[in-house]
């Protein structure tokens, strides 16, 4: 099914595996990446997936990070290239999307993909982007008890000695917010608030500074199942999930300045401003750009093992793209 033909100049950064390999040259990323060169003016968005999404290796003119095209494989932990594939929109055949599928009973590792993509962008601002894509659960998709994960960005410290893996500011060891940040979508039960135990609310999981977290009564910190913390909207209702259609969400994020609290976290679903956390710190040091998307799309929240897919099943990702803003992608 893949086939390999691009390779990439690559950074200083080395990468070692959690399995103790060493893939230096194929695990870096590329110097055209996110952040890294300034960019002129932008009217469209910088970066859009479907653009190579027909190629043979998509995943690789994306800027798949820890792919060895010499092995053909993963390396340094990430997982789940093979639950990836290109079919048509089963709404509207002349288009293609990303199936992602889910074995009965997988979670985390076991469970849809865990991958890093670094695209060969240039923003405006290295420290501040769009992420915007397209989700679909059919409406027989069963999503369990215990929730899973969705795409969000990445930014890390290519200046840092530590190693990017699938565990970089992803858990569940402890991280360093000098070193990485990201903030993937989250979806999981509110029973604890009076909702259905069956019934599912999206959020944000940031991996990030967590200094201010008892300022922020919707932000849930120190959690029980290692590191990284849940930021909820304070209407849980207008960030669920939509079965049977195709719904849209957009993810912008402006890192703070080192020492200050001047960044931002901003999510709209469907058009609809649904979490809006301004004047935080999101990293410290000044050293941390944003680098890419964390690309989870799996069951499992932490340690709760207890609760894979509840049958074989698949879900649906298309239209992903990164801009300087979000006010590039609006109305196109």
């Amino acid at each position: 099914m893949f086939r390999l033909v691009t390779t990439f100049a690559m950074s200083s950064i080395s990468v070692t595996s959690s399995l103790g390999y060493s893939n230096e040259a194929q695990c870096q990323i590329a110097e055209s990446s996110i952040g890294h060169v300034p960019s002129t003016d932008q009217t469209d968005p910088v970066w859009e997936g479907n653009d190579t999404l027909l190629d043979d290796d998509w995943f690789v003119t994306w800027g798949l990070v820890g792919w060895n095209p010499k092995l053909g494989m993963l390396m340094n932990g990430f997982w789940g290239l093979e639950h990836l594939e290109v079919v048509a929109d089963p709404h509207d055949s002349t288009r293609h999307v990303l199936q992602i599928t889910y074995p009965k009973d997988g979670v985390t590792t076991e469970s849809g993909a865990g991958l890093l993509f670094a695209p060969p962008v240039s923003l405006i601002n290295p420290k501040k982007a769009c992420l915007s894509y397209k989700v679909l659960f059919e409406e027989d998709f069963k999503f369990g008890t215990i929730g899973g994960k969705l795409p969000g960005l990445f930014g890390f410290n290519q200046k840092s000695s530590t190693p990017l893996n699938a565990t970089c500011c992803a858990g569940p060891w402890e991280y360093d917010s000098s070193t990485c940040f990201s903030a993937r979508i989250s979806y999981r039960t509110l029973r604890g608030l009076g909702y259905p135990k069956d019934k599912m609310f999206y959020e944000v999981i940031p991996w990030m500074d967590e200094s201010q977290c008892d300022k922020h009564p919707n932000w849930n910190c120190n959690l029980p199942y290692g590191s990284g913390m849940v930021i909820r909207t304070l209407k849980p209702e207008s960030f669920a999930p939509i079965l049977g259609r195709w719904t849209q969400i957009d993810q912008e994020i402006q890192l703070n300045d080192d020492g200050k609290s001047n960044g931002y976290i901003r999510i709209w679903y469907n058009g609809r401003l649904v979490i809006d956390e301004s004047n935080i710190s999101i990293t410290t040091g000044g050293s941390v750009s944003i680098t890419g998307i964390l690309f989870h799309a799996l069951f499992g929240q932490g340690f709760d093992l207890s609760q894979g897919s509840p049958v074989d099943q698949v879900s649906y990702i298309s239209d992903i793209s990164i801009s300087n803003s979000r006010n590039e992608i609006v109305g196109r």
